[in-house]
């Protein structure tokens, strides 16, 4: 990790800051999405929350790194996770990414001990990808039982029984 990243990375920096930093050094780019993709902490935490910040839209810079970042999304802790799921939020992903990501978002959410947040996050992404695949429908269905509702806080409860009570699903 070069020092200038570093200090941006682990120094008390406004949000502006960091973002204007990276745009001013956009040869770090990469080296910021690998340092989000490790086990540095505080640094990697910190580098996906400013990937996510400094990106566009399904920015095509990140599009090389969708497999790797599906790869390490469930052994990241909670706000890491919230924090790549928000990047991979904000991408296209292929059928077979969208599955596996699908997939991954299942094991999150069905971890009650976790973070509201993330797990809303994870949330967030099985439903989008129901819209899309609505024969997925059923695993939704399940995934809405009090025994997944009745941990989170209650405003990310009520943000999730309107997105439920939209897609029309029983709980």
């Amino acid at each position: 990790m070069t020092n200038s990243l570093n200090k941006i990375l682990t120094g008390a920096l406004r949000k502006e800051q960091m973002v204007d930093f990276l745009k001013k050094n956009p040869t770090l780019f990469d080296e910021t999405i690998n340092i989000s993709l490790g086990d540095y902490q505080p640094e990697s935490w910190r580098a996906a929350w400013l990937i996510k910040h400094y990106m566009n839209k399904n920015d095509k810079r990140i599009t090389k790194y969708i497999n790797a970042i599906l790869k390490v999304l469930v052994n990241k802790k909670d706000g890491h996770q919230r924090e790549l799921l928000k990047i991979l939020l904000a991408m296209e992903l292929t059928e077979k990414q969208e599955g596996i990501l699908f997939d991954k978002c299942i094991t999150i959410w069905e971890d009650i001990n976790k973070s509201p947040s993330v797990r809303s996050f994870a949330f967030l992404i099985l439903t989008n990808t129901v819209k899309k695949y609505p024969e997925l429908m059923v695993e939704i269905g399940f995934l809405t039982q009090n025994h997944y509702t009745e941990s989170l806080s209650p405003g990310i409860r009520h943000s999730i029984v309107r997105v439920i009570n939209k897609l029309h699903i029983n709980i």
